[in-house]
C-alpha cells in the first residue's frame, strides 16, 4: 500500500487507521475524521513544518519523494546547495543551478524556504573548498570572501527565504574560520548577512545545545554567546536546535531551554528533528515509543512562546543521512516505502488537537 493510497480516502487509509487505532497509537476521534496532512494542520496553527531537500537527487528519480514533500510540508530546507564549496567552487564563480531548483520547487508549491547553511565550521569540500582553506588569506582577506559569499547568495534570493542559517555548528573550537578570522567570525557573518537583507531572519544552528546547561559547557557557552550578541545588537533572531534525540531524552529539559531563549528575545527553530530507535526494523513497541516522543515534542514546541519552526531532516527513513552513512536506523516520519509511520499520525493528531483547543 502506498502513501498515496492512504490519502485516497478509501480502503487504504481505513486499513492504516484501523491498525493504528488497535495499537493505541491514535485516538478514536482522529480515526473517524477525514484525511488531512501535516501541512494543512500546521497552516491552521501558523506553524512552519519543514523538511530538508534533496536527498540523493530524489527530485528527479522518485515521484513519491516530491509528492510527499509538497503535500506534507509548508517549508523546505536547502541542504548543502548553498555551502561555499558547492555554490562557489572557484572564487567569484557562483553556480546556483541546484539551489535554484529548491527555490523554484517552493515557489511552485507555495512553500517557504529555509536557507541552510551558508557558512559552516565543518571541514570538507562542500563547506570549505581548497581555494579558501589553502589560499593563505589574511583575516581581512577571509572577511572579504565571507562578505562576498553572503551578499551574493542572500542577494540572489533576497525576500524569498523564510530564514537563513548563517553559520552551522559554530561552537567547534578548532574550525578554520575561528582559527584564521578570530572569535568574532560568527558575529561578522551575521552582520554581513544582515547587510545583504536587513529584513531577513538570521540564525545559527547547533547540536547538543537543546537542553541548555544540561548539555554541559557547550550548551552553556552557546547560550552565553547568543545572549552576548543579542545584548550588543548583533542581528541574531533565532537559534537552530538540531534535535537528534532518542526516547530517553527528557522533553522538559528542552522546554526549559526554549524558555531561556524566549527570555532574551530569541526564537527557536527545530531544524533537524530525528528520533532514533537504533534499528532498521523497529518493533511495534519501538514505533509506539517513537510516536509518543514526536507527539510530546511537537506539543512542547507549540506551547513554547518562541518555537516557530519544526523541521524533520528527511522525507523517508531510507534517505536519512544516518542511514545513508550506514547506520541501522529509522528516525523520521515515513518508512522506506513512503508509508506513514505511527510518528506521522501522532504529529497529525496533536496538530488537530491543538487546533481544537485554540478554537
Amino acid at each position: 500500500m502506498s502513501i498515496v493510497a492512504c490519502w485516497a480516502g478509501g480502503k487504504g487509509r481505513a486499513v492504516v487507521a484501523a491498525w493504528l487505532l488497535s495499537a493505541g497509537l491514535i485516538g478514536a476521534a482522529w480515526a473517524r475524521t477525514e484525511p488531512s496532512t501535516l501541512r494543512a494542520e500546521a497552516d491552521r496553527l501558523g506553524l512552519r513544518i519543514g523538511c530538508a531537500a534533496w536527498e540523493m537527487g530524489m527530485q528527479d528519480r522518485e515521484p513519491a519523494y516530491t509528492e510527499t514533500l509538497s503535500r506534507e510540508f509548508n517549508l523546505v530546507a536547502t541542504r548543502g546547495q548553498l555551502c561555499t564549496g558547492n555554490v562557489q567552487r572557484k572564487r567569484g564563480s557562483f553556480n546556483f543551478a541546484e539551489s535554484d531548483k529548491v527555490f523554484d520547487f517552493a515557489r511552485k508549491h507555495g512553500m517557504k524556504v529555509w536557507g541552510h547553511c551558508l557558512l559552516s565550521s565543518q571541514d570538507n569540500v562542500a563547506t570549505l573548498p581548497d581555494w579558501i582553506k589553502n589560499g593563505g588569506f589574511s583575516r581581512e582577506g577571509l572577511l572579504a570572501i565571507m562578505r562576498e559569499h553572503l551578499h551574493t547568495v542572500i542577494g540572489r534570493y533576497r525576500g524569498q527565504a523564510f530564514a537563513w542559517s548563517v553559520v552551522n555548528e559554530p561552537m567547534k573550537q578548532n574550525c578554520f574560520w575561528r582559527k584564521n578570522v578570530g572569535e568574532d567570525w560568527i558575529e561578522c557573518a551575521l552582520r554581513f548577512a544582515h547587510e545583504a537583507d536587513p529584513a531577513a531572519t538570521l540564525l545559527i544552528n547547533e547540536y547538543k545545545v537543546e537542553r541548555g546547561a544540561l548539555d554541559g559547557e557547550k550548551g552553556t557557552a552557546f547560550y552565553r554567546q547568543v545572549k552576548s550578541m543579542k545584548e550588543r545588537g548583533v542581528p541574531i533572531h533565532a537559534v537552530g536546535f538540531q534535535s537528534y534525540f532518542d526516547v530517553t531524552t527528557n522533553i522538559e529539559d528542552v522546554k526549559r531551554a526554549m524558555n531561556l531563549y524566549a527570555d532574551i528575545g530569541v526564537n527557536v527553530h527545530v531544524t533537524e528533528l530525528a528520533v532514533r530507535v537504533y534499528s532498521d526494523t523497529p518493533t511495534s513497541h519501538q514505533l509506539r515509543r517513537q510516536a509518543e516522543f514526536y507527539r510530546s515534542f511537537l506539543k512542547a514546541c507549540l506551547e513554547a512562546p518562541n518555537c516557530e519552526v519544526l523541521t524533520v531532516f528527511g522525507v523517508t527513513d531510507k534517505l536519512h543521512w544516518l542511514v545513508v552513512r550506514g547506520e541501522k536506523e529509522s528516525p523520521v516520519l515515513l518508512d522506506r516505502q513512503y508509508q506513514p509511520k505511527p510518528a506521522y499520525f501522532a504529529l497529525l493528531e496533536e496538530l488537530k488537537a491543538t487546533s481544537s483547543r485554540r478554537k
